[in-house]
């Protein structure tokens, strides 16, 4: 028998959607579309329908940015430059500092090289030992490698850089408040990036860190705290996106072997098929706005 929509219970925190929320999504989206619930400290609506979420998403007059886009507020501990929560008009120029340097065609010429190099090897390197952690040895030396090379990170600092940014991601289930850990990572991103901004100021370099630096916001040179806030949300981003994305891929292709197959025919599909998968079982589950 269906839950009614007075029994359906929806925690974002809780465990039981950080492992499989989609039963409930589903529930939701049928029977409570605009659910009104809590979690450990705070109330809040969740709209669970594409339509509704792709108007309102938009509306920014009514439901800002400027709380916080992430469910447990962790963008704030961004520093300034975090545009994803700031509002039009503001929102427009430091978007496009960062549309400068990230169309299609420039990020190819920049990492296309540098990506195939990197995973033939780590393919190479799997195949000899006849299998390995996909999550662990692929997506995620992947995903810190091309951030890094994307930014211009030494390359020595990449176990650092990987081990701020698993320690700023970790969440305690049940809990909606950021962890101590979390708060701490953050501050050493902030001082990190600033030091690089600050030594790239002096003398510019040809990478991301480098344009940031130097880039201009309303006819002024960007202000420091906005040019590290702008790279830490760019590095932090590009990675437990991509790297979900690229597991969430092997799981799914494990269990649906007849899609495997269909793909290991049919190579010329692999950008749908990214396409899908970010489609079917997103890395971004939930976005909050303010009313």
């Amino acid at each position: 028998m269906q839950p009614t929509a007075a029994q359906i219970q929806f925690d974002p925190f809780s465990r039981e959607s950080w492992l499989d929320p989609y039963p409930t999504y589903r529930l939701l989206r049928q029977e409570c579309p605009v659910y009104e619930g809590t979690s450990a400290s705070q109330s809040f609506f969740a709209l669970s329908r594409y339509a509704d979420l792709l108007e309102y998403g938009r509306d920014w007059q009514t439901f800002s940015y400027r709380g916080g886009v992430d469910i447990d507020g962790s963008g704030q501990q961004i520093a300034a430059g975090n545009f994803l929560e700031v509002n039009p008009p503001e929102h427009g120029p430091l978007r496009k500092v960062v549309h400068q340097i990230f169309t299609p065609k420039a990020i190819r010429a920049r990492l296309e090289d540098h990506l195939e190099e990197s995973v033939s090897g780590i393919v190479a390197d799997l195949r000899a030992s006849r299998g390995g952690d996909l999550a662990a040895q692929l997506a995620w030396p992947v995903s810190i490698g091309t951030a890094g090379a994307l930014l211009g990170f030494p390359p020595e600092d990449h176990a650092y850089l990987r081990d701020l940014s698993l320690a700023f991601m970790r969440r305690d289930l049940g809990s909606d408040q950021v962890p101590a850990a979390a708060v701490d990572a953050s501050q050493a991103f902030r001082e990190y990036f600033g030091s690089l901004i600050d030594a790239r100021r002096s003398d510019p370099t040809a990478d991301v860190l480098g344009h940031l630096a130097t880039a201009r916001l309303d006819e002024a040179q960007l202000p420091h705290e906005q040019a590290v806030g702008i790279a830490v949300l760019l590095y932090i981003g590009a990675l437990d996106t991509t790297a979900c994305l690229i597991t969430n891929a092997f799981v799914h292709l494990a269990s649906h072997q007849d899609q495997r197959a269909w793909l290991a025919r049919n190579p010329g599909a692999t950008p749908s098929a990214v396409e899908e998968v970010l489609r079917f079982d997103s890395p971004q589950l939930q976005f909050k706005r303010t009313t």
